[in-house]
């Protein structure tokens, strides 16, 4: 699978509702902090459209942020 070029919004700053129904708040700093943190050797986050159940299937795999 070729890589794609660029940046790709992910997430942004501000209000989101998880699956559950839960909403959080996330700041600027909140977003800096996963950031710094993401370790792909350790868990690579997959790349999906909309959350479907299980997260699957996956189209890509994050390899930094």
């Amino acid at each position: 699978m070729g890589k794609l070029g660029g940046w790709v919004e992910i997430f942004k700053a501000g209000k989101h509702t998880d699956s559950l129904g839960r909403t959080r708040e996330f700041s600027v700093a909140d977003l800096d902090r996963m950031v710094g943190s993401y370790q792909p050797e350790t868990h690579e986050a997959p790349v999906v459209i909309g959350h479907p159940k299980d997260n699957a299937p996956a189209w890509a795999w994050v390899d930094s942020l």
